[in-house]
């Protein structure tokens, strides 16, 4: 079926008319083919829709009839009356058009009738928020024609025109304002052109032809305008516009679309040739266009033609884009096929502010820029060039094999024999003839070209492109050339020759994000940056940088960073800058060497790769961290890398062709470290994160090592010779047995830290005025002795230093950290030593924690108190039975004999053979509060008298309250440990039963509560004996609080009864002199029998009365820890009887009833003291049990129901070590 169709002049109705390519015109356009067509008819055997074009602006005729589609009849059939408002459709061949279609409800109208319609205006998704659809296709013989308006997408409505195997044509129109498909904001025009897909070579007949031949030929086609969205989708068809100039995307908020699908076909020029003219705008005035040319092949291959240029993104805040996929074409001419109207419309992306972006992806994907050579004429038409970034920024892709060629292209033109019709066959690329690509042609514009994937959208994952052409002209603006493909390639085979001769004051930057590519040509001239993000680029030749600035840029995406790769003997003078979180690799590989003499500054990482040698020789400032991942890292001359963050020396890190002392931040790693004659200052050691200052390789030389910040810690089997400072404020730790070089002479100064962690270590000598730690502090991983031996001859000077070790603390044969000195000693030391888990114990000849070998001259004393378990332990020199063995020893077994006189007059005096245990303070403390508690208890137990002061109102049968305020003051002195206890206490009662029988005999029972607080201070006497000093051991602070009752039983005849029952919670807080803390808890129970009976009377109110008393406690001791050790739980029993007299005046019948009396009593303690158990020693105190005690007393009424009543008493043990009073004064009341 024929379905190509032309434009005719018919001469009998002097008018244009669309007929079938079968009818052929035999004569040219006459006169009136330039005069203005009022109205064109069309016969039913035309197979064209032909519109009239949309004009904007320009009403229909006040009289036209406006019919409305509704899609009623749910059918979709145009010609149907029931889809139609007031079933009224367009009128066919009517005399005249006057008909305005509305198509803006679903389902979507269809025509392919052979009706012929003349209108004024066809409107199709025009009103806001609705959707007008019109589906032209196969065999339609329907016409449309109109000097109105076609609005495709208007209104905030959605309009979609769908033309499939047929074709459109407008022709010899008056347009006002243009054609516009999806105009006006929330307005969306789709128009798809569809079909079986037609050669390039017949655009002029295809599916669409816009052939504007009016006096304006300026006026535009708009795809997306005024904040509209237009969509045209040529899929198997093809669309050619001619004479008016298609723009994609013109405003600010419109969007323009263009997708070549399944063989479409494009072709755009602006034809006569206008030099002011354009014939395409991809993204205009800020409005955004895009053309997608998509993958095909063969017969189904995409292809789209700008015959008169095109400019993709123009104007600020516009987007234009152009996609070219596998086997698309696009060929962009700078003329057109008359060689009498040559015009020089050369690309340009990236215009008057705007941004522009081209992407050429995939094998067969090409964009061809250039003039034409004409094989019939055989007239060469000029050489086309590209601008890219021409007065604002455009980017050029390269992806997977896609190729843009710039320069002269041939093609083949036959014309129809009325001069108007084109067959063309395609164009070809003639290489012998190149053009060039303008790069960032003003100032102010960038202009980007990606070889493999846009860096913005993905890092890697395609190959390159190709880019064929003469030269890039570098222009004044930002030119960028980045490399991110999959390959390893030659920039020659890459990027043209670069021409400088235009830049002036622009810059251009080469940069690298994946694959490799080899800087192979040398460019002097060449200044601006070299940027690399990832991948690599390999300096092949000397002057392939020139003089731009390295730059190491960072993107989390790329997280190793990228390479910069040197050849041999290579001196790289150009400057480096590493952004901050950068990771730039340095390689030089193999056994080639090279040299970085230009200086590295910023805040990134620099990594050394590859096996070669890479030297610096700048003073470099950089502070991020140099890592020698492989090879050798040399520092030369004056090289300073002294800011960086720290080196992690994998490989060779070598400082032995360094001027002096080279220094670094800290070192970490596990490769090797030369010092040749040189020093290694470390500075900050692990404070900047670089591998933490772990450094497990080996640093050798004759040079020496100097550490005079942070920690630095080693782990290799380090052999340098020169000496080795530990400074203020560093520490120089070991991470392996040996790590410390043993050729070292080794001086650790005030405020230094030698720490072997508990690695045994050999060094030559050590002056210490810091700080030795032998071993890490005691912990769940067990106790590992450890051995710092000191091998050189006068070897170990104790500058005020601090030797710190660990000892299990125990008997003689505990392990212990040791201090090995193969020669002499000298000075002072303090040793600090760290209870590593043991029980204490007494020793018999010591704990040998210093060995001296050559002469003990250096003085060795404990920095800090030694305890464990129940046992303090000093530092001697010499054993007992060796006192001048010169070694030095912990002991606890007491103070050693005085050294043998000189010369000798006798035998030396033996070692005592029961020397005195030394116990630490905390001993004498928790030993003796056993007893302070139950002096304590006792005095709340009390007696009668002491309660309520009396027994004479017992016999009446009112209830008794009362309130005492006590005073109890103790001192005791034991075997060794004593006490000194001051306790204050509260006490209420009250009689909660009374009964009494009348006859003078009474019972009663009541509550009692109480609150102690009591202070204590400890001794241990045989500390001044062993040379601590003061007996003091430290003090207690006691709180105990007390409830219970009593049963009293009173008679006529003055004789009672009183038993008391007291449960008590105790708190001890200790303190030893130490500052050693711990706290006790403890459960009191209390009980107390007592009785009394006046037995002689005389001079009227004076008696005697006997007195016996027995008083019981039991206490429950929880375990605790102090600050040195456990003490465990235990339960302590106490037995007190006493028997007394007490001598009393009554004058309970007096006026004011009162009583005065006096009391001596016999005390003893049945029960001596519990052991108390410090973590398996048990010990406990014996003081003296038996006691005289003698008081007085008395009360008075001082009211109706009211008595003050007080008691005073003093005793003292008959051994004469023991002595206490008790005081206390209290008010009784009747109720």
């Amino acid at each position: 079926m024929n379905r190509v169709y032309r434009v005719v002049w018919r001469a009998a109705s002097q008018s244009w008319v669309v007929v079938s390519e079968l009818v052929r015109a035999r004569s040219k356009p006459g006169a009136g083919a330039r005069q203005t067509q009022q109205r064109v008819r069309f016969t039913p055997s035309m197979l064209a829709l032909c519109i009239g074009g949309v004009l904007t602006g320009v009403s229909p005729a006040l009289n036209a009839a406006v019919v409305e589609w509704t899609g009623a009849s749910g059918n979709g059939v145009f010609s149907d009356p029931g889809n139609w408002a007031n079933n009224t459709p367009p009128q066919v061949s009517p005399s005249s058009p006057v008909d305005e279609v509305n198509i803006n409800t679903l389902p979507a109208a269809r025509l392919n009738d052979a009706s012929n319609y003349d209108l004024l205006s066809l409107n199709i998704g025009t009103s806001g928020g609705r959707q007008g659809e019109l589906v032209v296709q196969n065999s339609s013989a329907s016409s449309y024609f109109s000097l109105g308006t076609l609005n495709l997408g208007g209104g905030g409505g959605n309009g979609i025109l769908s033309v499939r195997d047929t074709t459109l044509q407008f022709s010899q129109l008056s347009i006002g304002s243009g054609l516009s498909i999806g105009s006006g904001s929330g307005s969306t025009g789709t128009f798809n052109v569809l079909g079986s897909g037609k050669g390039s070579s017949r655009y002029f007949t295809d599916a669409l032809v816009l052939n504007h031949t009016q006096w304006d030929n300026s006026l535009p086609i708009y795809i997306g305008r005024s904040q509209g969205h237009g969509i045209v989708n040529v899929d198997g068809g093809s669309l050619g516009t001619v004479r008016m100039p298609l723009i994609l995307g013109s405003g600010t908020g419109s969007i323009g679309e263009l997708n070549v699908l399944s063989g479409g076909k494009v072709a755009s020029e602006k034809w006569p040739y206008e030099p002011t003219q354009i014939g395409a705008i991809i993204g205009d005035a800020g409005g955004t266009g895009s053309l997608t040319v998509n993958a095909g092949s063969g017969t189904s291959a995409n292809r789209v033609n700008f015959g008169t240029g095109v400019i993709v993104g123009r104007g600020s805040g516009s987007l234009g884009t152009i996609n070219i996929l596998a086997g698309g074409k696009v060929s962009s001419e700078i003329g057109g096929y008359n060689p009498s109207n040559v015009s020089a419309f050369e690309p340009r992306i990236g215009v008057d502010g705007g941004t522009g972006k081209v992407t050429v992806d995939g094998q067969g994907a090409r964009w061809l820029v250039g003039g034409f050579l004409s094989q019939t004429s055989i007239e060469d038409t000029g050489i086309g060039n590209l601008h890219l970034g021409d007065s604002g920024t455009g980017v050029l892709t390269l992806r997977n094999g896609g190729e843009v060629f710039i320069g002269a292209l041939a093609t083949n033109l036959v014309r129809n024999d009325d001069g108007y019709d084109l067959l063309q066959s395609g164009k070809t690329p003639i290489d012998t003839q190149r053009g060039k690509l303008y790069l960032a042609s003003q100032a102010g514009a960038t202009g980007i070209i990606n070889f493999g994937s846009d860096p913005e959208q993905q890092v890697g994952g395609a190959t390159s492109g190709s880019l064929v052409a003469d030269s890039i002209v570098l222009g004044p603006g930002n030119a960028v050339i980045n490399f991110n493909h999959s390959q390893d390639v030659l920039f020659s085979a890459l990027v043209p020759t670069l021409d400088a001769s235009q830049q002036g004051s622009g810059s251009l930057t080469l940069a690298s994000y994946a694959g490799t590519t080899h800087l192979d040509v040398a460019q002097p001239g060449f200044h601006g940056f070299t940027d690399i993000y990832g991948g690599t680029f390999w300096i092949d030749d000397a002057q392939a940088l020139g003089s731009s600035v390295i730059r190491s840029g960072y993107r989390q995406d790329i997280p190793s960073g990228g390479t910069l790769g040197y050849g041999n003997a290579l001196d790289v003078g150009n400057a480096m800058q590493l952004a901050q979180n950068a990771k730039l690799s340095l390689r030089v590989d193999g056994s080639d060497s090279a040299t970085q003499s230009g200086a590295i500054s910023g805040a990134g990482n620099l990594l050394k790769v590859g096996s070669g040698t890479l030297a610096l020789t700048a003073d470099n400032s950089y502070t991020g961290i140099t890592t020698v991942s492989e090879g050798t890292l040399a520092l030369q001359g004056g090289a300073d890398i002294a800011e960086s963050a720290g080196v992690i020396a994998d490989g060779t890190f070598d400082v032995s062709g360094h001027s002096g002392a080279a220094s670094i931040t800290t070192l970490a790693g596990s490769g090797s470290v030369v010092l040749g004659g040189n020093d290694l200052d470390i500075t900050a050691a692990d404070s900047n994160g670089a591998g933490s200052g772990l450094f497990t390789g080996v640093i050798s030389g004759a040079g020496g090592l100097n550490l005079t910040g942070g920690t630095q810690t080693l782990g290799g089997a380090n052999t340098w010779q020169g000496p080795t400072l530990v400074g203020n404020g560093a520490t120089l730790a070991a991470a392996a047995t040996n790590a410390f070089s043993p050729n070292s002479v080794y001086t650790v100064q005030s405020g230094g830290t030698l720490a072997l962690n508990g690695f045994d270590q050999s060094v030559d000598t050590l002056n210490n005025a810091g700080l030795v730690v032998l071993n890490n502090p005691f912990g769940e991983g067990g106790f590992r002795p450890t051995t710092l031996t000191v091998t050189g001859a006068h070897t170990y000077t104790g500058n005020g230093g601090t030797v710190v070790l660990n000892t299990q603390l125990g008997g003689d044969d505990s392990p212990t950290d040791k201090l090995v000195v193969n020669g002499d000693t000298a000075g002072t030391t303090d040793l600090v030593v760290r209870n590593a888990g043991g029980d204490g114990g007494q020793t018999v000849e010591g704990i040998q924690v210093v060995q001296v070998d050559g002469t003990s001259a250096g003085q060795f004393t404990l920095g800090a108190p030694v305890q464990a378990g129940a046992y303090e332990y000093r530092l001697f020199q010499g054993t007992p039975s060796d006192p001048d063995n010169g070694h030095w020893y912990l002991s606890s077994s007491g103070e050693l004999p005085a050294p043998c006189p000189s010369p000798e007059p006798g035998p030396c005096p033996g070692p005592d053979s029961s020397p005195e245990p030394d116990y630490r303070p905390g001993v004498a403390n928790v030993v003796a509060a056993q007893t302070a508690n139950m002096e304590q208890g006792m005095t709340l137990l009390s007696s009668l008298h002491q309660r309520i002061g009396g027994t004479y109102d017992l016999k009446d049968g009112e209830l008794l309250g009362w309130q005492r305020l006590y005073n109890d003051n103790q001192r005791a002195e034991g075997d060794r440990f004593n006490y000194d206890q001051h306790v204050v206490a509260l006490q209420f009662g009250h009689d909660l039963w009374v009964t009494a029988d009348g006859q003078g005999n009474t019972q009663r029972a009541g509550v009692v509560i109480d609150y102690a607080k009591g202070d204590t201070d400890f001794g241990d006497q045989a500390r001044p004996q062993e040379g601590y000093g003061r007996k003091h051991t430290g003090s207690m602070d006691s709180n105990t609080l007390s409830a219970g009752g009593y049963y009293t039983l009173a008679q006529a005849d003055g004789s009672y009864l009183d038993t008391v029952g007291m449960l008590s919670h105790i708190r001890n807080g200790y303190d030893d002199i130490y500052d050693d803390h711990g706290t006790q808890k403890a459960w009191r129970l209390g009980l107390s029998a007592e009785v009394g009976k006046p037995v002689l009377s005389f001079a009227r109110t004076w008696k005697v009365e006997p007195q016996a008393q027995l008083s019981y406690q039991h206490t429950w001791y929880d375990s605790f820890h102090d600050d040195v050790g456990k003490i465990d739980s235990y339960g302590a029993d106490s037995l007190r009887g006493r028997l007394g007299v007490r001598v009393l005046d009554d004058r309970s019948d007096a006026e004011r009833p009162g009583q005065v009396y006096a009391v001596a009593n016999l005390l003893h303690d049945f029960i001596k003291p519990e052991k108390v158990d410090f973590e398996g020693t048990k010990l406990r105190e014996d003081y003296d049990r038996t006691f005289g005690e003698v008081g007085v007393g008395g009360r008075l009424s001082v009211g109706e129901n009211s008595t003050l009543f007080g008691d005073a008493r003093y005793r003292q043990s008959f051994g004469g070590d023991s002595r206490g009073s008790v005081f206390n004064v209290g008010i009784q009341i009747d109720f």
